[in-house]
């Protein structure tokens, strides 16, 4: 029923769109580079909601800040100053004077510290989710779709996988309402998915489409982890791989970048070689150096 809800919504909107498009060669150009910073979008954004559920953080340290109370030593030296320096006024005047000045040290006892803390995988915690950051993530990527669908729609995308997205999108925002772990990975993969299929109607860059594939199998394959599926994990790194072989075939750009993409397939081998262990800790470690360095290319 949901399904249909969406289809005929879609349906209305693209016999509207229909009329209009691209009006010359110009447009069309303009309209393209906006799909692909749309396209960025979706990618940076999934694969944080990705990352969040496992409470992974391509940045090794984060800021925190807290309050902190000043010890009593301290309150007591103040205290014990202001009566040595009221030393010509009675025992009475000054208890009092002492007692203002240790008031006044008491409303100024609180400090903001700011601390470094570590987000290393072996350190993290990934059953303490951050599920109201998660869902607001969510919305704005629901929220942002809409305006997307209708650049892919006017640049030819099939209408098919326009639908599909919006329906897999419908499938994260339940699982993430829900606080659904396993089952908001494999959703948010399986979203991912579609994105190099959409790059594939409009675009003729056929190295960053590889390279979407290749995060794709890799994404599919971290989600697997999660439900101990070692099976799917080798067979979509496997696949991985040969998207990426597919990107070494671009003899100019691995010219330019030659550092950066064969330090890419070493992680890459990295990642394969750690599924024979099947250890959670040890494939995360890996996946997380493979697109930190996947993403400089």
């Amino acid at each position: 029923m949901r399904l249909k809800k969406t289809f005929v919504t879609l349906f209305l909107l693209l016999m509207i769109l229909s009329i209009t498009g691209c009006k010359n060669k110009n447009d069309e150009t303009l309209l393209k580079q906006k799909a692909d910073e749309e396209i960025q979008y979706l990618d940076t954004t999934l694969i944080s909601l990705a990352n969040k559920l496992n409470n992974i953080s391509f940045e090794n340290y984060y800021v925190t800040t807290e309050k902190v109370k000043l010890n009593s030593t301290s309150q007591s030296s103040s205290n014990s100053n202001s009566e040595q320096s009221s030393s010509g006024n009675s025992s009475k005047s000054s208890g009092e004077d002492s007692g203002d000045a240790g008031s006044e040290q008491n409303n100024e006892s609180n400090i903001t510290v700011s601390k470094m803390k570590s987000q290393n995988i072996l350190l993290g915690d990934r059953k303490n989710i951050d599920w109201d950051s998660l869902k607001t993530e969510t919305e704005n990527l629901y929220s942002a779709w809409n305006s997307i669908l209708i650049d892919l729609y006017k640049l030819g995308v099939n209408n098919e996988d326009i639908l599909k997205f919006s329906a897999n999108l419908d499938d994260v925002i339940s699982n993430v309402k829900q606080e659904k772990q396993a089952e908001a990975l494999n959703s948010i993969a399986n979203l991912y998915n579609i994105i190099p299929t959409f790059m594939d109607a409009y675009s003729a860059q056929r190295t960053n489409i590889n390279l979407k594939w290749t995060k794709a199998h890799i994404l599919k394959a971290y989600s697997s982890v999660n439900r101990g599926d070692w099976n799917t994990v080798t067979s979509e790194v496997g696949q991985a791989e040969q998207a990426y072989n597919a990107v070494l075939s671009d003899v100019e750009f691995v010219n330019k970048k030659s550092y950066n993409t064969n330090k890419t397939y070493v992680t890459l081998k990295e990642l394969q070689n750690s599924i024979a262990s099947s250890d959670e800790d040890i494939f995360y470690i890996k996946y997380k150096n493979l697109m930190e360095e996947i993403n400089l290319l």
